[in-house]
């Protein structure tokens, strides 16, 4: 008798352990079905799902960042991870044309270098007033281990930290990496940038979606390049790339599903936006390097 009523006693502690995790877990993270691709206006959607639900008004649903991902692909566009963040955690990735030619090592092998890192080994660098890769970042720890860091904080060459690329959106040079420092190893040999390229972090407005843009940019003064003779026979021009951002509509609505209730969200549709994503050495028509 007493070990059946101890065995129905940890029944319902797992079974009540289980029902809060699954409560918990319910409200951290909202399941939605876009019902359909095809928007309404708002109004006129809100009218049909009432008379749908027998004269009750409709509920209402705010999109999350997974809803908007699918958004952009049934739109027929990607999410591009490399240039786009939802999240601060995904602004403490480097954008990968910036990456040292020597990886950074731990004790389990290689693994990426995060910004956070870059950026505190500079300001301790610069508090010192020394170079980079005369003194380890404390923030990385014992287990790894420091390569030759060739980046310098924008203030160090001229360049202001915050530029305002709109009145919505602004954009923050993160890091530099200045001209002749090593760009690539082959065969031993090291091979050099021609033109200093900073990293940014574009910070979207709250209705455009996603919330980080990462790109490279040039010097704005530093500008010549693949020089001889004191003479420069090539120019530092940016790169770019369209990228598809999403854009909350003001008038337009989707129908989705929530818990297995329809609801209506506001629609994200697809906008536009030149990213900056590099930086190289254009050669004159009129030089012998062309």
């Amino acid at each position: 008798m007493r070990q059946s009523f101890v065995l129905v006693l940890l029944f319902c502690c797992l079974f009540y352990s289980v029902e809060v995790q699954s409560r918990r877990r319910s409200k951290r993270e909202t399941f939605h079905v876009i019902i359909s691709n095809e928007t309404l206006p708002c109004v006129k959607m809100a009218e049909m799902l009432r008379r749908e639900n027998g004269g009750r008004p409709p509920r209402w649903t705010q999109l999350n960042d997974e809803d908007k991902k699918e958004i952009l692909r049934m739109r027929g566009y990607d999410f591009i991870r490399s240039l786009m963040g939802t999240s601060g955690r995904d602004t403490d990735l480097i954008f990968d044309p910036l990456l040292p030619a020597q990886p950074l090592t731990s004790k389990t092998g290689t693994r990426p270098l995060l910004r956070s890192e870059i950026l505190n080994q500079l300001q301790s660098d610069r508090e010192l007033n020394d170079t980079v890769s005369s003194h380890p970042s404390p923030s990385l720890g014992e287990e790894a281990t420091v390569p030759h860091l060739p980046y310098v904080v924008p203030e160090d060459i001229g360049l202001n930290r915050t530029m305002f690329r709109s009145s919505e959106f602004v954009t923050t040079v993160d890091y530099c990496v200045p001209r002749s420092s090593t760009m690539t190893q082959m065969d031993g040999v090291n091979y050099l940038r021609m033109c200093t390229a900073c990293a940014t972090t574009t910070s979207s407005p709250s209705d455009f979606w996603p919330a980080y843009l990462y790109g490279v940019i040039c010097h704005s003064d530093d500008v010549s390049c693949l020089y001889e003779a004191d003479i420069a026979f090539g120019r530092c021009v940016a790169t770019g790339m369209s990228v598809m951002m999403l854009r909350k509509s003001t008038d337009l609505c989707l129908l989705v599903l929530e818990n297995g209730q329809k609801m209506i969200a506001q629609d994200w549709s697809p906008t536009q936006y030149q990213l900056s994503i590099g930086c190289e050495c254009a050669v004159s028509e009129q030089s012998r390097f062309r």
